[in-house]
Parts: C-alpha cells; structure tokens; sequence
C-alpha cells in the first residue's frame, strides 16, 4: 500500500501501537515498511503479516485512527 503523507516510522509506529485494540487483532500481527527490512529512506510502501479478514480488518481500523489524527 501507499506510504501515508506522515513520516514512514512515526506511522508503523503508531499503527502497530494501535493493533492491539482493534477487532481481529492476533499477537503476531505486525506492520511493516516495505519492501520488508528497508529502512525509511528506502522505504515504498506498507504491508502486514499475516493476511486474513479479521486481521485485514484490524490494519484497516487502525489505519483510520491514523488517517483520522493526522488529517489526511
């Protein structure tokens, strides 16, 4: 997915923070810059692991809290 108009990091940080208390949320869920182990500058993209519909679910609430507190 498309990196968000706020700084790589702070958004995987901030939305990794969040997981936790969405719907479908599983302890091994993890969002990531990709392609995976780049660091910012490098950086393209989002993704998550694993990929099922409830943790689909929990990446897209998540991501609107973000969208939500960041105005965009």
């Amino acid at each position: 997915m498309p990196l968000p108009p706020i700084a790589p990091e702070l958004f995987i940080k901030q939305i990794n923070e969040l997981l936790p208390d969405k719907q479908g949320y599983t302890p091994d869920l993890v969002v990531f810059l990709t392609p995976r182990g780049c660091q910012e500058p490098q950086a393209t993209g989002w993704d998550w692991h694993p990929h099922s519909p409830e943790t689909d679910a929990a990446v897209k609430q998540a991501f609107e809290d973000i969208r939500h507190l960041h105005g965009f």
